[in-house]
């Protein structure tokens, strides 16, 4: 399998990645997980413990934990199984990158498409990885106002703003680095707000993109993409629904959002205020948002499961998830 047959969706959460994975799909000749991986990191930190995965035994030990992860018993529930033996002899070398290119070309061959993708948000965070081990890959970057943003985080798990705000500042302006290590003809960035508003035009420039033909397809879905926030259970692509913080924020609120973001807020085009500098939220400050969000998510799961006690499992869960593929709370 080629890289450039391979396919990664990246973002901030609540940007839109899901709805553009689910457009994608309905594609005949991509086939993006329906489910987040944050494999790829994970594995690359710890390969070397399996030793030469050439031998029958070592990569056994690595199937065994693989096909215990989130991603793998996910994918797993949706006709997807990977059988040991066929990937263990699909492996030409013992290297990282061959045994993810032989799992690539598994769901390949077993959804019968062109192009399969990845759509893991917190991959932007880990552009210098994918393009070493997939240096042909393509890249879609989906971005969003960020006052929207953090007014979307709030609506979905009661994450603060000015938190909110400052991750998203880091978290682009990082990529908008990183992003210089792939090469334009593989990299496309759309914003949520254009999707949205022009889905024909955006999903006919994507399918040039990938050098697929335009399929009217694309502008439905099958399934809602969402079942959080205003789109929630939606089957069509919701118009206009964006630029709520102009009427859903305080003027303060606003004056200091800007101030967070405004590098990268202007970086993609966003208007700001005039005559305004760029500010970091202190530590101390940024520590008291971060107990006061994980606070809320307990709160969340607590709720959304029906139970204190099932809630409590789930934040455990996610917790520990997050903690083994370094993503912050």
């Amino acid at each position: 399998m080629k890289s450039k047959e391979i396919l990664f969706i990246v973002g901030m959460p609540r940007s839109g990645t899901k709805l553009l994975r689910d457009l994608l799909n309905r594609h005949s000749e991509v086939s993006v997980f329906p489910n987040e991986s944050h494999v790829i990191p994970f594995f690359s930190e710890r390969f070397e413990r399996y030793g030469d995965v050439l031998i029958f035994s070592n990569f056994e030990k690595f199937y065994n934990d693989f096909i215990n992860t989130t991603f793998y018993k996910r994918v797993s529930k949706k006709d997807f199984q990977v059988d040991l033996d066929d990937w263990f002899r699909r492996l030409s070398d013992n290297t990282f990158k061959e045994v993810l290119y032989a799992f690539f070309q598994i769901y390949k061959e077993k959804t019968d498409s062109q192009i399969v993708g990845d759509k893991t948000p917190s991959y932007i965070s880990h552009i210098p990885l994918l393009v070493d081990l997939f240096p042909n890959a393509k890249f879609i970057h989906i971005y969003r106002d960020p006052r929207d943003y953090v007014l979307s985080m709030e609506n979905a798990w009661n994450k603060n703003k000015y938190r909110s705000a400052q991750r998203w500042k880091m978290q682009i302006n990082k990529f908008i680095t990183d992003s210089k290590l792939v090469s334009k003809d593989n990299l496309f960035e759309v914003s949520y707000e254009n999707l949205i508003d022009h889905p024909r035009d955006v999903m006919n420039k994507l399918c040039k993109f990938l050098k697929v033909d335009f399929s009217e397809n694309m502008l439905k879905l099958n399934s809602p993409s969402e079942n959080l926030g205003s789109a929630k259970g939606l089957l069509n692509i919701k118009s206009g629904n964006h630029s709520n913080w102009k009427n859903l924020l305080t003027e303060k609120e606003k004056i200091y959002i800007e101030k967070i973001t405004l590098s990268a807020l202007k970086h993609y085009g966003y208007t700001s205020r005039e005559n305004i500098e760029e500010i970091d939220i202190n530590k101390i400050k940024l520590f008291f948002y971060k107990i006061q969000d994980a606070f809320n998510l307990i709160k969340f799961h607590i709720r959304d499961s029906g139970g204190f006690i099932t809630g409590l499992k789930r934040v455990y869960e996610f917790v520990k998830h997050s903690a083994l593929r370094g993503k912050k709370i």
